[in-house]
């Protein structure tokens, strides 16, 4: 499509599939709906209808209608926090979910009030944008909506034309409906959110019947005024249910206000785990505090302020070589055939107890490519601008040009071939890909400040950040398509670092938590000491240099 380029699918549906999306022009994100040819013309209509009526900050609206290629696409507002389903297995607190049914309630009551009927709510069709406190829930797919004015008009009483059976209001399996049928099912969800499950589960036939004829039974584990809340929305009759979302939404607001809850309070929980001492390999005694390390192959480099120390992993542990720099190493990167040392003005590569200068600026930046073919530089103008440069090895040609943007407050590269500057704003992260041409290509934001960004070379295009405000929160971001995952952590981290295609945090004071690829918490282990720097080693070990009472120590620890 010539106005947008797509940057991966992230949904597929029984008429159609979902792409991320950017707007070539302004690089704006959006949602790029493909309605199957399946689909009919009359329904695809219908639900455009629908969707250019209604503009409210809790419903997905439509920013236009694409043609490409003999297909058709709804261009959407884009939620990069996925769908409501996803974050159900997410361990969220009752201040989260109270919020998330809050925004559903609002949502569907300006579509009430449009005269608009939902008719299939559920989890699948409530989608997610990340907030600086939490997620702001949308309704979305309006394809079997219906208007007030149509309720008398005769209905198919077909499943696929009515709604999803677990969350169909009893009248809705006779063709009829009402703004009553969509409480029902935020009843549901909300049941579903407070107790893990719904109410009712089984084949079409058994939800219908139990819908109809079966009482809820609501564990005693919810607090009275929810569950009174739950009794009112999954009434059989639709005249005994909440006259309106309004009227649910006092409802929950005055549950939350008895049970004290604060909305500003966390929102995901943490599963406690046992905390275990690692397996420690080897233990070395240092001479100093160390503040950075890494590893390549067999040899080791330990920054300790302005020195920088190679040492060789064999049996001895014996010192190779040592430089002294005249400003302290803020950064250290491996490469082929030596080490990168980069200190706030200047980067140096080392090879042996050779010292030689790369690039030179007042603020510096650097970001190396694994393979050391090339590395990208940011180099600070003013506060409103900085140099941002590629340099190519082994013939050093350089690619320079000033950008009109805050100075990064990291680097990272991708795979191969691009890049990730990550730009802080007032209120959140830029996000700006770049390639090893210096050519800056898609840009995300989110409202959200971050620190201890890592990339992942396993899964390009995969970084996991931790929120700056709230450090107990990890984020894993997928910027191809963009989607973020929000978890909570064990840990309030200081050091973080790719592993094995998860990563390992650490904690100074002496925590040390592995996360999967999933963000999923592996393991908790607690080290002696004040952690002071971490390095990823192959088979799944891992260095740690640590410090206690004047006393500095590097450890090689299992992970397996």
């Amino acid at each position: 499509m010539s106005k947008y380029r797509t940057l991966g699918l992230v949904g597929e549906g029984q008429f159609g599939r979902v792409f991320c999306g950017v707007v070539r022009k302004t690089g704006e994100l959006v949602a790029l709906k493909e309605v199957d040819q399946r689909f009919p013309t009359k329904k695809f209509l219908r639900e455009l209808r629908f969707l250019v009526m209604l503009n409210h900050p809790n419903i997905v609206t439509c920013q236009g209608l694409e043609h490409h290629q003999n297909k058709r696409y709804l261009v959407m507002d884009y939620c990069e926090g996925g769908t409501l389903r996803d974050l159900l297995v997410k361990e969220l607190s009752i201040v989260a979910k109270l919020k998330l049914i809050s925004d559903i309630l609002q949502g569907i009551e300006y579509a009430h009030n449009k005269d608009v009927i939902h008719r299939d709510l559920k989890p699948e069709n409530i989608l997610l944008n990340l907030t600086a406190t939490g997620w702001n829930a949308r309704i979305s797919d309006f394809g079997v909506a219906k208007l007030m004015e149509e309720i008398d008009l005769p209905l198919s009483t077909s499943l696929g034309d009515t709604g999803s059976p677990a969350y169909m209001a009893p009248e809705q399996f006779y063709g009829k409906y009402s703004p009553a049928s969509d409480i029902y099912a935020i009843g549901i969800i909300l049941f579903e959110l407070l107790v893990g499950e719904r109410p009712f589960i089984g084949t079409p036939n058994e939800l219908m019947l139990a819908h109809l004829n079966q009482p809820v039974e609501i564990p005693s584990t919810v607090p009275f005024l929810l569950r009174s809340a739950i009794i009112t929305a999954l009434q059989k009759l639709p005249q005994r249910r909440f006259a309106s979302g309004t009227e649910m939404l006092k409802s929950i607001k005055n549950a939350a206000e008895v049970l004290g809850i604060i909305y500003k309070s966390p929102l995901l929980l943490t599963q406690a785990k046992i905390t275990s001492t690692p397996t420690i390999v080897t233990q070395k005694y240092l001479a100093a505090s160390v503040n950075l390390m890494i590893v390549m192959a067999d040899d080791i480099y330990l920054s300790m302020g302005h020195v920088i120390s190679c040492y060789h992993l064999g049996t001895e542990f014996r010192e190779e070589w040592q430089v002294k720099l005249q400003n302290e190493v803020i950064e250290l990167n491996p490469h082929p055939s030596g080490c990168f040392a980069q200190t706030n003005t200047a980067l140096y590569w080392l090879g042996g107890a050779v010292i030689f200068q790369i690039v030179q600026s007042k603020k510096l930046l650097t970001a190396i490519e694994p393979g050391g073919n090339w590395l990208a530089f940011a180099g600070q103008i003013n506060k409103s601008k900085f140099t941002g440069g590629i340099i190519n090895f082994p013939v050093l040609n350089q690619i320079n040009q000033e950008i009109e943007a805050p100075f990064p407050s990291q680097l990272i590269i991708l795979d191969q071939r691009h890049g990730l500057a990550i730009l802080p704003t007032e209120n959140g992260t830029r996000f700006q890909i770049f390639n090893r041409r210096g050519v800056w290509l898609e840009s995300f934001f989110l409202p959200i400040p971050l620190k201890l960004v890592t990339g992942n070379l396993s899964e390009p295009f995969t970084i996991f950040a931790v929120e700056k405000n709230y450090p107990g929160f990890g984020l894993l971001i997928n910027l191809r398509p963009f989607k973020v995952t929000r978890f909570a952590l064990e840990i309030s981290p200081d050091f973080v670092v790719e592993n094995n295609g998860g990563y390992v945090l650490a904690e100074s004071q002496g925590k040390v938590l592995t996360i999967n690829s999933r963000g999923e918490g592996d393991r908790l282990y607690e080290v002696p000491g004040k952690i002071t720097a971490i390095a990823p080693m192959a088979n799944n070990h891992i260095l740690i240099a640590t410090s206690s009472n004047n006393q500095n120590y590097l450890l090689k620890i299992d992970l397996n």
